[in-house]
């Protein structure tokens, strides 16, 4: 579920840091940077584990803050091709659901990943399966990961341009592009896609 990633990057440490110790620094800027962003093929950053510098400062005259050249891990969030994850659901509608781990909310399980006896109830917007056991917002919930999608976008003359990469299960990596027209939505920079179809998935109460 958790990586560690090393990343090289010129950071600027602001003067009113200077009283820090560089990697204290370094590890507040990178933070501040970094954290809560996804990078695309590596995953969603929660924190900066360690830094370090790898030059010295340079001090611009006119901006008064040094840039190092630094080398720090990041603590990210990437998922697995397989992995079971406990979520909550945080949205329900006829394509499926939306699920958040608290930190990350682009999780999303398409309805045909859902068992296949549910049924969604439009007026209550919830699923029942052929129990009448609900799927509904709120609900703690395991799911397995399907597929992890990283999207690119880039400018074009006649628009936005949408590149989608990641594994899936049974295909080591797949990349697809789309242009995007003024009315579609921005997609996620980061989407898990998974399944609750499967014995001992699905919300936590059906198990107990």
């Amino acid at each position: 579920m958790f990586v560690l990633a090393v990343v090289r990057d010129a950071v600027r440490v602001s003067p009113a840091a200077f009283g820090k110790a560089p990697s204290d620094a370094l590890r507040d800027e990178v933070d501040a940077r970094y954290g809560g962003r996804v990078l695309s093929d590596v995953g969603f950053v929660i924190c900066c584990e360690t830094a370090r510098t790898v030059s010295d400062g340079l001090v611009h005259a006119l901006d008064g803050g040094a840039t190092y050249q630094a080398e720090f891990r990041l603590l990210v969030f990437r998922p697995f091709v397989g992995e079971v994850l406990r979520c909550t659901v945080e949205f329900v509608d006829e394509n499926g659901l939306r699920c958040t781990t608290g930190f990350f909310s682009q999780i999303r399980i398409p309805a045909k990943y859902l068992p296949s006896s549910a049924t969604f109830d439009p007026a209550r917007r919830l699923y029942l399966d052929s129990k009448q056991r609900k799927i509904q917002t709120g609900d703690s919930i395991l799911v397995r990961v399907a597929s992890v999608k990283f999207t690119r976008l880039s400018k074009r003359k006649r628009g936005l341009q949408a590149t989608t990469s990641g594994p899936e299960v049974g295909i080591r990596m797949r990349s697809s592009s789309v242009d995007l027209s003024a009315r579609d939505p921005v997609p996620s920079a980061m989407e898990v896609v998974a399944s609750c179809a499967s014995s001992g998935l699905g919300p936590v109460g059906w198990w107990r």
